[in-house]
């Protein structure tokens, strides 16, 4: 069952770097499809931008709906959770792994690489890359190990991404690599151009950038 949420603030007085991981604790806490509402409310920097907002959203499992710029630096998202699984990422990474997408135990358990039998986990813990296994956050805190993919879903049927519009592999079904906007397909939630921006803004916020983006 699908709901919608008012979130309130993330990332309040913290720099944006914190935001992937309060964005990754949010994806826990929601089921795919669930909307929620969020205000993004960190620390701005100079590369603070409605594009790096959306980013970040992509890469911890949302698909922004609605995107608005607010004079105080704050960024309004409606957004919907995807079945995905959320970036591990922190400044300071030693190194930083960058899958192709999440199989489906990955994105439902929120680990990378989970399945039984893929040698991730047994190869970085003889590494000592990690010393957990199958728990990225210590992975990630502990040692300096990142993990992201290029693309943010599992694999979907062919007809929702042909070989034609990718230069993606195809899985051993034949259905062919999808999710975000990460990678050559967009998720088909996004439509065919992106995520939209067409809620009208409180006249604090606005949908784009003009005038109250630090960086433009």
């Amino acid at each position: 069952m699908t709901s919608t949420a008012e979130v309130g603030n993330i990332g309040t007085g913290r720099p944006t770097t914190d935001l992937a991981l309060g964005l990754a604790d949010l994806h826990l806490a929601h089921s795919p499809g669930d909307v929620v509402h969020i205000r993004l409310d960190p620390v701005g920097d100079a590369g603070w931008t409605l594009e790096r907002a959306d980013d970040v959203l992509v890469g911890a499992g949302f698909v922004p709906d609605t995107v608005s710029w607010c004079d105080d630096g704050r960024v309004e998202v409606v957004a919907t959770r995807i079945r995905s699984l959320p970036d591990t990422v922190a400044p300071g990474l030693r190194l930083l792994v960058v899958g192709l997408n999440p199989s489906p135990s990955s994105a439902d358990t929120a680990v990378g690489f989970h399945r039984a039998g893929n040698r991730f986990w047994p190869a970085v813990l003889e590494a000592g890359l990690a010393s957990i296994d199958r728990e990225p956050r210590s992975a990630l805190h502990d040692h300096g190990l990142g993990m992201t993919d290029l693309f943010a879903g599992p694999p979907l049927a062919p007809t929702r991404c042909p070989p034609t519009s990718t230069d993606g592999e195809p899985n051993g079904s034949g259905a062919w690599w999808s999710g975000s906007a990460r990678g050559p397909c967009a998720s088909s939630a996004w439509g065919d151009g992106g995520p939209s921006s067409t809620a009208t803004p409180s006249p604090a916020c606005r949908n784009d950038a003009s005038g109250a983006d630090p960086s433009t």
